[in-house]
């Protein structure tokens, strides 16, 4: 058998180059501490046509096309299926070298401890005390940090198996976790992302957990700094037809009324389509004390703004057109030029969380030339998932300020938080599953 020395700066690196230049046949004999990270000894045995040969008889030489064992299995695997691929053997193969280091280690300590129970050694009054043999501590000591390396050893081995398992299994084998991830909405590609950089930022050492999972999702949806009841300046209100603009905007202006800021606010209508849309408006503004008006025929946005020259803010309401309606260009263009005109117009995207993925998709990407500030989520408790509205604001870097889920005007509009965001995503995936998709059972 060949002995080699392996070192690096973690025992996941040393493990990795064990791996990648002597295969699977490569034992560990040993391992130790260094000061500059891990040492690793392994063993593999060399091919018979280079072993010592007797004086009369010269080592024959290898033929070109024989090659050691290890590189004939390891092409051997490279040459299969990634589906095929035995990831949980490697893990199992590694662990009973472990257990069996670490039982040739448990095996040579009891004796040194026999020989230090065993050695007389007289008292001052005649007694006989046990006495320890010269460097049986420092022997144990060196014992006990195998020992915690081996252990440290076991950790990475179950954490990279379950990483190159992630895209190597069929979808019915499938990490637990990326079914319930997949239950909530989101898709394969974010699914196994979101796994593997959670298992590399997992300190358990074991199996990731659910918790540590939806706690380190919630860390990467970006939300938004944003308090209606302190902002100031033009807030233009867009997307699809039915996602509840009209709505949001009425349960904004019921926060601000409620801060004490109604005499400050006005509401603006830009719906000139739609029969009724400003009288609800307007039923809304009279209820809480705050001016509405509305766009007149002849005249345009900017126009209608200087009416509210003597508001600190004013919330614009929008018409919900299709980019197949005639008016939808005159509208959008309207909007492009005021959102340029000035610093002090931001655009605020609603999406109804209970809209087709393509649907909230192409919203997106018809408004996203007006350069959205935040993303509103309207409709929480009637989607079955959020997952597709949680990446979008991932992948687009739009924060989401609030989200709605329900029609109450003072009670069904919340702040938007990452940890929030995940677990309504959870709690809505939990309904649909229970089948009570309206959310009758109580929350988690």
């Amino acid at each position: 058998m060949k002995q080699m020395t392996f070192e690096a700066a973690t025992m996941q690196l040393a493990l990795k180059r064990i791996r990648d230049e002597l295969g699977e046949d490569a034992s560990i004999l040993g391992t130790s501490r260094t000061a500059n990270g891990v040492q690793v000894i392994v063993g593999i045995d060399e091919p018979e046509s280079v072993q010592t040969a007797t004086p009369m008889q010269q080592p024959a030489r290898p033929r070109p096309e024989s090659r050691p064992r290890f590189e004939q299995q390891r092409e051997a695997r490279d040459a299969e299926p990634a589906f095929a691929q035995s990831q949980p053997d490697y893990s199992q193969h590694r662990a009973e070298q472990v257990r069996r280091h670490q039982e040739s280690l448990q095996q040579s300590r009891q004796p040194a401890q026999a020989r230090w129970q065993s050695a007389p050694d007289s008292g001052p009054n005649g007694s006989v005390r046990a006495t320890r043999p010269a460097g049986s501590q420092t022997a144990l000591q060196s014992a006990n940090a195998q020992s915690d390396v081996l252990r440290e050893m076991q950790q990475q081995i179950v954490r990279l198996t379950e990483w190159m398992q992630l895209g190597s299994q069929r979808p019915e084998q499938r990490h637990p976790l990326a079914v319930k991830l997949s239950d909530m909405g989101f898709s394969t590609d974010y699914t196994d992302t979101m796994l593997k950089s959670a298992l590399a930022t997992s300190q358990t050492g074991a199996s990731l957990s659910l918790e540590h999972l939806m706690k380190h999702i919630a860390g990467t949806i970006p939300t938004a700094d944003f308090k209606v009841d302190q902002a100031s300046g033009v807030y233009v209100f867009v997307g699809a037809s039915g996602t509840g603009k009209t709505t949001t905007i009425a349960k904004l202006a019921a926060l601000l009324a409620k801060a004490g800021r109604a005499g400050e606010v006005g509401i603006l209508s830009v719906d000139r389509y739609r029969v009724g849309a400003a009288e609800q408006l307007r039923a809304y503004g009279r209820l809480m004390k705050i001016t509405v008006d509305v766009v007149r025929p002849d005249e345009s946005l900017g126009d209608a703004l200087q009416r509210f020259s003597n508001k600190q803010l004013v919330l614009v309401d929008t018409a919900g057109l299709s980019s197949a309606d005639p008016n939808a260009k005159a509208q959008f263009n309207e909007l492009y030029q005021l959102e340029q005109s000035s610093a002090h117009v931001h655009t605020v995207l609603a999406v109804s969380a209970a809209q087709h993925s393509k649907i909230v998709k192409s919203t997106y990407h018809y408004y996203s030339q007006l350069r959205p500030k935040v993303l509103m989520v309207t409709k929480v408790d009637e989607a079955a998932e959020l997952g597709e509205v949680i990446e979008l604001a991932v992948h687009n870097n739009l924060p989401i300020a609030y989200y709605a889920d329900g029609q109450s005007i003072i009670n069904h509009l919340h702040k938007a938080t990452g940890p929030s965001l995940i677990k309504q995503a959870y709690h809505r995936s939990r309904q649909l599953k229970a089948g009570d998709p309206m959310g009758r059972q109580n929350a988690i």
